[in-house]
């Protein structure tokens, strides 16, 4: 009864520890192209939405996607370490969720991206705002230390690449646009 008792204490003092420390995020509130209706802007917001996250389409999300341009699915990512060594433990997927909302009175939309998270033969679970690996490490703590580094710099990038081509889709004017998930849209404004 002592160990799990003890084991259940050393749990939530991990896990209360990890709630506290501050994800990895990436959000802003920009103008899109004026000329664009609301309805193309949510047109084109959806095209970027589409071509770059995993999304389960249900009624409320479609509800959402009609009414309000809110957006909010899953990215990824496939990481290689570009540390040598044990490239193979660290070798997996980078996931991320992205909500994106169109501001139609306004003329603006709202991004973030959040909840970056690592997974492979040993992954280094949620990307906070640590320097250095926050977590518990059975093993190599240089090496966990090194990893991590270098997964918030290809997270770093790959974020800012994301939020290039969700400006240059929100600046473009709207063109006949075939949804993947919908009907033709035609809308023109040059």
């Amino acid at each position: 009864m002592k160990i799990f008792t003890s084991t259940v204490v050393m749990l939530f003092c991990v896990v209360s520890v990890w709630a506290q420390l501050p994800k990895v995020r990436y959000t802003d509130t920009l103008a899109y192209n004026a000329r664009l209706t609301p309805d193309a802007a949510v047109t084109n917001a959806w095209n970027w939405f589409d071509n770059h996250t995993k999304h389960p389409v249900d009624a409320q999300e479609a509800k959402m996607r009609n009414e309000q341009g809110i957006f909010k699915g899953v990215g990824a990512f496939q990481y290689v370490s570009k540390v040598t060594s044990g490239n193979e433990y660290s070798k997996g997927t980078i996931f991320y969720v992205v909500a994106l909302r169109i501001h139609e009175g306004d003329k603006q939309y709202s991004y973030e991206i959040t909840n970056f998270t690592h997974q492979a033969r040993v992954s280094l679970n949620a990307l906070t705002t640590a320097d250095k690996y926050p977590y518990r490490v059975e093993g190599d703590k240089m090496w966990h230390n090194m990893v991590w580094k270098d997964i918030k710099q290809q997270v770093d990038q790959h974020a800012k690449e994301l939020v290039e081509s969700l400006n240059a889709a929100m600046l473009a004017p709207s063109v006949v646009t075939q949804a993947k998930k919908g009907p033709v849209v035609i809308v023109v404004n040059n």
